[in-house]
């Protein structure tokens, strides 16, 4: 009979134990929280970035025209780009080879519109701080090939000049 009273209040104390567990368990719920990428806060756009229209014409002479909010400009330093279908981007990002036409001799350099290529005999160098090497983007094709990108060398200024080396 001793036996089995020690058996039952084991089976008991063993019994409240799992069901204290069970109770701690049912009520610790589960809980999700979002965070954004940087995991402290909403990103802002900060200096030297700032907010650009996505439909930029990406002429050199008027790319502040793109500009739909700078940061450096504001009482808070800051913009937020999400409300102006912006993007917040730094000023290289905003044109990237949207020169109409391929600039791929080797050597070629893109000079602002209206600068003449005559009378440059670098080779090619970018000598000039308004030169710059042309950038290599994909071009999607439209002739028979179902659409396959290639790759060209374009100016990154719609307006720029194409100056192959000499």
């Amino acid at each position: 009979m001793r036996a089995m009273r020690a058996y039952v209040v084991v089976l008991s104390v063993v019994g409240m134990f799992v069901g204290a567990l069970a109770v701690a368990f049912v009520g610790c719920t589960a809980t999700t929280t979002t965070f954004t990428d940087f995991g402290i806060a909403a990103a802002a756009c900060l200096a030297p970035r700032a907010c650009y229209r996505p439909d930029c014409a990406c002429n050199r002479g008027s790319l502040s025209d793109c500009v739909i909010c700078d940061p450096v400009l504001q009482v808070s330093q800051s913009c937020d780009c999400s409300a102006q279908t912006s993007m917040c981007l730094d000023q290289a990002q905003v044109c990237v080879g949207r020169s109409p036409t391929a600039c791929s001799a080797p050597g070629s350099r893109c000079l602002p519109a209206g600068s003449s290529c005559a009378g440059n005999s670098d080779g090619g160098l970018v000598s000039n701080p308004l030169e710059a090497a042309p950038q290599l983007v994909a071009v999607v094709g439209t002739g028979g090939d179902g659409g396959t990108p290639t790759f060209e060398l374009r100016c990154a200024y719609a307006d720029d000049v194409c100056c192959p080396a000499l």
